[in-house]
């Protein structure tokens, strides 16, 4: 049990389980592992066809900036 502040900043108890904090740590050794398999990654080239293809697509707005390469 902890406190912790909502997104308007008023003081809540944040409360979790044993249970929850094993699913959690699942999750995170599981998200690990499917990072280091790179097998499905689309290539450079792949990317590159694809924003071609799809000249709608802005990468000048907020979010797009970082998308661009």
């Amino acid at each position: 049990m902890g406190e912790v502040k909502d997104p308007e900043g008023r003081e809540r108890v944040g409360i979790t389980t044993a249970l929850h904090e094993s699913e959690e740590r699942d999750l995170i050794r599981m998200t690990r592992e499917a990072a280091k398999d790179r097998s499905g990654a689309l290539t450079d080239k792949q990317i590159d066809q694809a924003v071609k293809a799809h000249p709608e697509l802005s990468f000048e707005t907020r979010t797009g900036r970082p998308n661009a390469r």
